[in-house]
């Protein structure tokens, strides 16, 4: 859900309101200075991405959303579940 007009916005969306904010807030204000952004993309779906203090997109969530609920449900998903996610090898360690 990139910004139609500038990938680099991050800003809030015209239709954010206080809950939104305030997820804002708290992501601006973490320690680690990584933040969630969400945003819409060029076909109007709604999308979140994982944002390093240093610019660099960590994460995002691979798919459109036709509602901003949705995204902001991805977020809280990998919130919740990612933490204790178990590492995977599918290489061999050449």
């Amino acid at each position: 859900m990139v910004p139609s007009d500038d990938t680099a916005d991050v800003g809030p969306a015209p239709e954010t309101d206080a809950s939104d904010l305030a997820v804002v807030a708290a992501a601006e204000t973490e320690p680690s200075g990584t933040r969630f952004e969400v945003y819409r993309d060029d076909i109007d779906d709604w999308r979140w991405r994982l944002v390093h203090r240093n610019g660099n997109i960590i994460a995002d969530g691979g798919e459109g959303y036709s509602r901003k609920a949705g995204a902001l449900n991805g977020i809280q998903s990998v919130k919740q579940n990612a933490a204790d996610a178990p590492i995977f090898r599918t290489e061999d360690d050449r």
